[in-house]
């Protein structure tokens, strides 16, 4: 029995011994086969460069699972997209069933850790993005069956982000936004066919941006949510989300399901706790509003939203958001004046989902800064079939007191008035078949005396007066005058077709007649680059600047101007340039110049050329020049 014992106790021995040493090798001796599968299945399946810096195996920390790390995770695209970055992470770590992965047929994925991913989602102007990197698949149809497999199962029971960057830039409608420091945690049990999944998301600075306009900036977000998932039919139910945007707490509950056809259904609701107006205040970005921590308010706010139905290619879901600020306030502590009886009451809505009926409703927006009065109404609807919108605008301000409620930088000067009179009503049919007596277009806009000087600014900007005209056929500025720095500017003319291109974005047209006296292009180039010491560092590897071009003046696509120029004097580094005179027209996201003259250098020379941004990517400069009466001297170094 003794003998037994001891001969069993030798056999557990040696099969311990044998684990051990199965833990320690097996992920030696299958680190190059997987690592060289995994290479293979993603080069082959991606129209993009992959690359990492290490693969590493392990079965000790992940036991009895096998657990694989990469390490230096970079994405690059081809083509339109060479040498951009699409997605880098410092590390990407997956738990894969270790039975899937002896038997090399399919490696199920129970887990997935990335830490520091940066993420740029792009598309181009022309709808090309930067992501759809997947290659076609040529495979003829009947050779493809029930039975094909994919290499990898996910299996996944949990999913952790931390410190990411995601940026999401959308050239062709305008829309960029950013997520820094964004942490995000899921568990559930992805296998199953119906599981609840519970997140836990922080972003320390969330951007958003459309058509230009900042809408948030340096945004922080902080919450958590549970919801449920039907795999089988894609469909999210959500429940117990708490969220806090900036100071705002918000929730939301509802369902939204993502249908075979690619329509979406949903039923979603914005669930507010009662509000106060500075955590409204909040949501300004820090740029506009300073120092909310100090900062005196008082006054009601209501908001509630939904949005409920089936978006497809033809219809978009109802929806309808409300926001109603009460009578409230707000004051810096160290400032003698408050900006008082904030009343808004604004609206948008869509009963049904057709686009058509959408409304846009503003029926209050008043505000008194330190004494001077703003009053806004707008009103627009059908924007579809027939765009019928109303707008009023009154406004008395004189910008020297607005030191008195809103903090200005070290160094920053404000002067000036301002003054509005605008009244517009009417539907846009009425301009199109030229029926002006039925459109009603009236009022100004006046500014005077405005000046401005901050630190930053190496000039004064001083608009001694501007006007502007409105009528139902066209607004007319009917004089500007302004000195910016050594340099003026006088100009006046007319824009036509201006509602048409606010409300349905159509071509603005316009001619105007810009003169000077004198520019000093060199006060606006900026001074000379600081040397590299005193120079933040900047990553080269940075993959937002990447996309950034901030050499590249764009022109508008819709804008048809004509510009006939007059300057008499142009200083250019040491070159003073006289007597520019000539037609620059602007068209197409083309500025065609004919026949600018000048005199430089004892010449003159006349120009004819373009610039052009139709591929905001790779601008075109074509410019030919014709020199009469040139000197040249021949020049000797002693």
């Amino acid at each position: 029995m003794k003998k037994i014992i001891k001969i069993l106790l030798a056999i557990i021995a040696s099969l311990f011994v044998l684990l051990i040493a199965a833990i320690i090798i097996i992920p030696i001796a299958f680190k190059g086969p997987i690592m060289e599968k995994v290479k293979q299945e993603i080069n082959n399946n991606l129209n993009a460069k992959l690359d990492f810096e290490d693969f590493n195996l392990s079965l000790i920390r992940t036991f009895p699972d096998l657990g694989i790390t990469i390490d230096g995770l970079k994405i690059e695209g081809v083509n339109e997209f060479e040498g951009k970055t699409l997605l880098k992470a410092d590390r990407i770590r997956t738990t894969i069933d270790l039975k899937s992965a002896f038997s090399g047929d399919n490696y199920e994925i129970k887990s997935i850790i990335l830490k520091k991913p940066d993420i740029y989602i792009m598309y181009l102007p022309d709808g090309t993005a930067n992501f759809d990197i997947a290659i076609a698949d040529t495979t003829d149809v009947e050779e493809i069956t029930e039975d094909t497999e994919s290499l990898f199962v996910l299996s996944l029971k949990s999913l952790e982000v931390e410190d990411a960057r995601f940026v999401y830039n959308d050239m062709m409608y305008d829309i960029y936004t950013a997520l820094d420091n964004m942490n995000l945690s899921l568990t559930g049990d992805f296998t199953a066919s119906t599981t609840f999944v519970n997140a836990a998301l922080s972003v320390g600075a969330l951007d958003f941006a459309m058509d230009g306009i900042s809408y948030l900036k340096n945004g922080k977000v902080q919450g958590t949510a549970g919801f449920g998932l039907d795999m089988d039919t894609w469909k999210f139910t959500f429940t117990d989300n708490n969220f806090v945007l900036n100071n705002m707490p918000f929730g939301f509950d509802g369902f939204f399901t993502m249908n075979d056809d690619s329509s979406y259904d949903m039923d979603i609701k914005l669930i507010t706790e009662k509000i106060n107006f500075k955590d409204l205040l909040s949501l300004v970005p820090a740029i506009y509003m300073t120092d909310m921590e100090g900062m005196q308010t008082s006054g009601n706010v209501e908001i509630s939203a939904f949005i409920k139905g089936k978006m497809d290619d033809e219809q978009i879901p109802a929806f309808d958001l409300k926001l109603i600020v009460d009578n409230a306030m707000f004051k810096y502590p160290e400032l003698p004046k408050s900006v008082d009886n904030i009343n808004i009451v604004t609206r948008i809505n869509n009963p049904d989902g057709n686009p058509d009926n959408t409304v846009i409703d503003i029926s209050r927006f008043d505000m008194n800064l330190g004494g001077n009065p703003v009053n806004i109404l707008f009103n627009a609807k059908k924007p579809v079939s027939d765009p019928e919108f109303f707008a009023s605008i009154n406004t008395k301000i004189d910008l020297a007191t607005l030191s008195d409620v809103m903090p200005l930088e070290d160094g920053e000067e404000l002067f000036g008035k301002i003054k509005s009179d605008i009244y517009v009503k009417g539907k846009m049919s009425y301009l199109d078949n030229e029926e002006y007596d039925k459109f009603d277009a009236k009022g100004s806009l006046e500014i005077n005396q405005m000046n401005y000087s901050s630190k930053d600014m190496p000039y004064k900007v001083l608009i001694n007066n501007m006007e502007l005209i409105f009528s139902p056929q066209y607004v007319e500025l009917k004089n500007f005058s302004a000195d910016v720095g050594k340099s003026d500017f006088k100009a006046h003319g007319k824009l036509d077709n201006l509602f048409a291109y606010v409300f349905k974005d159509e071509l603005l047209t316009g001619s105007f007649n810009l003169n000077s006296n004198y520019i000093d292009v060199n006060e606006f180039m900026g001074e000379e680059t600081a040397p590299a010491e005193d120079i933040e560092t900047v990553k080269a590897d940075d993959i937002a600047s990447e996309y950034e071009s901030v050499e590249v003046v764009e022109i508008p696509a819709n804008i048809d101007f004509q510009l006939n120029s007059r300057f008499n004097t142009i200083l250019y580094d040491d070159i003073e340039i006289k007597n520019l005179v000539g037609n620059i027209i602007i068209k197409e996201s083309k500025a065609d110049l004919s026949n600018l003259s000048m005199e430089t250098l004892g010449s003159k020379i006349i120009m004819n050329g373009s610039y052009s941004t139709v591929n905001k990517m790779n601008p075109e400069v074509d410019f030919g020049l014709n020199i009469s009466n040139a000197e040249f001297q021949t020049l000797r170094t002693l």
